[in-house]
C-alpha cells in the first residue's frame, strides 16, 4: 500500500453542546484542553503522525473555526482546512472531503475521524487502521467497531454478519445497525459478543464513497458534480460553498451505511471513548472512595457519586449525591446526574433568554 495514497479527514465542525459550559459556540470541545491536556483536535492529528503525511490531512470544520483550527495546527505545512458555511452533518462533510481528494488523486484512500475522541493504545489503533485500509483498497466501504466492555444506551451498535474474506482477520460484513438501544437490549448485545460499538471512524476509497453517494444519495451527488469538475482550486471552493447552501442535512449513517450492502466492519479491542457527555468524562477519571471526581480547584465535604470541574477560582461542594457541577469562565452548570441528557435543551433555553 502506497502511503502517498492515504488521506485522513478529521471532522471538527460540531459545537459539543452536551459539554456546556466548557464547550460553547465561540470555543467548541475540539479546541478544549480539558480532556487530553491539549486541544482534542491536536491530539487527533498527532495520533496520525508518521502514518498520514501533513499534506494528506484534511480538516472539515465550521467556517467560523478555520482561523482557530489553523492556529491549533501551527507548524504543520500543507494541511487543508475546508470551512463549512453551514453545518449539514457528516454526509456532506465527507462528500466534500472525498471530492477534494478525488480531484487530486483518484486512487486516494480516506480515513475519516471525529476530532474529539480518546483512543488508546496507539499501536493497536494503527494496526486496526491498516486492516481497514487493506479492505478499502479492495473497494469496500469500511467501518471500525469497538468491542463493548459494558452495556451503553447512548451509543450505536453494529451487528456482525459473516467474515468479510480471509485476507483481513477480524473483518465482517454488517448485518444491521441499532441506534441507542435500551438497557435490556444493550446488555443482550454485549453478552452475545455479536455486536460492536459504532465508533464513527471509517475507511474507503475516494472513488468508492463517491459512487456510494451517487447510488444512495443522488441529490447530494448531483449538487457535488460542479465541485468534482472544477478546473481550479478557486472554482472548487466556490462550488463547495454553493453545495453546502443547497444540500440537505444528513448523516452518513442514514444516508449511506443503512442503505448499502457493500460495507464491512473491522473489529477492534482498543480503548475508545467518544467523550460525548459529562458522564462519559466522569468515566475517564479516577474516583475517590465515595466515587467522586474533582478536577481543578475544588473542595468537598461528604458528597457521593458527584463530579465537580473548575477552571479557576474555587468550587466548594457539600453533601451532594449524583450531581455534576462545572464552572468555566463566567458560567456555572449545576445539574443532577440523571438529567445530563437535558443539557442541549438547557442551552436552547439559555439562548432563548439571551
Amino acid at each position: 500500500m502506497d502511503k502517498k495514497n492515504i488521506y485522513a479527514v478529521v471532522m471538527a465542525g460540531g459545537v459539543g453542546e452536551r459539554f456546556w459550559p466548557v464547550s460553547r459556540t465561540e470555543h467548541p470541545k475540539q479546541f478544549s484542553a480539558l480532556f487530553t491536556g491539549e486541544p482534542m483536535l491536536l491530539t487527533t492529528v498527532k495520533r496520525l503522525k508518521g502514518f498520514v503525511a501533513d499534506e494528506n490531512l484534511i480538516i472539515v470544520t465550521n467556517s467560523a473555526y478555520t482561523a482557530a483550527t489553523r492556529k491549533v495546527l501551527k507548524g504543520r505545512r500543507g494541511v487543508r482546512v475546508i470551512g463549512e458555511p453551514v453545518g449539514k452533518n457528516t454526509a456532506p462533510a465527507i462528500a466534500a472531503a472525498a471530492a477534494a481528494v478525488y480531484r487530486k488523486n483518484s486512487k486516494g484512500l480516506l480515513l475519516v475521524f471525529p476530532a474529539d475522541h480518546i483512543i488508546k493504545p496507539l499501536p493497536a489503533f494503527i494496526k486496526t487502521l491498516k486492516k481497514g485500509l487493506a479492505l478499502a483498497e479492495e473497494g469496500k466501504l469500511v467501518l471500525f467497531g469497538v468491542v463493548p466492555n459494558r452495556p451503553h444506551t447512548g451509543l450505536g451498535y453494529i451487528e456482525l454478519g459473516q467474515p468479510a474474506g480471509a485476507r483481513v482477520i477480524g473483518a465482517f460484513h454488517v448485518r444491521r445497525f441499532v441506534e441507542k438501544p435500551g438497557l435490556a437490549a444493550a446488555t443482550a448485545f454485549v453478552e452475545s459478543r455479536q455486536y460492536l460499538w459504532n465508533c464513527g471512524i471509517f475507511a474507503f476509497g475516494a472513488g468508492a464513497i463517491l459512487a456510494a453517494f451517487k447510488k444512495h444519495m443522488p441529490d447530494l451527488y448531483a449538487l457535488l458534480a460542479s465541485a468534482l469538475k472544477a478546473s481550479s482550486e478557486k472554482q472548487f471552493e466556490k462550488a463547495i460553498e454553493t453545495f453546502y447552501h443547497k444540500v440537505r442535512k444528513e448523516s452518513i449513517d442514514y444516508g449511506v451505511w443503512e442503505k448499502s450492502r457493500e460495507i464491512a466492519v473491522v473489529k477492534t479491542h482498543i480503548y475508545w471513548n467518544d467523550v460525548g457527555s459529562w458522564d462519559a468524562f466522569y468515566d475517564l477519571l479516577q474516583k475517590d472512595s465515595n466515587k467522586n471526581v474533582f478536577k481543578g480547584p475544588c473542595v468537598d465535604l461528604g458528597s457521593r457519586n458527584t463530579m465537580a470541574v473548575c477552571d479557576s477560582g474555587l468550587v466548594a461542594t457539600c453533601g451532594l449525591s449524583n450531581m455534576v457541577v462545572v464552572k468555566q469562565d463566567d458560567m456555572v452548570l449545576v445539574i443532577s446526574g440523571d438529567r445530563l441528557g437535558d443539557i442541549k435543551q438547557l442551552v436552547a433555553c439559555i439562548r432563548e433568554k439571551k
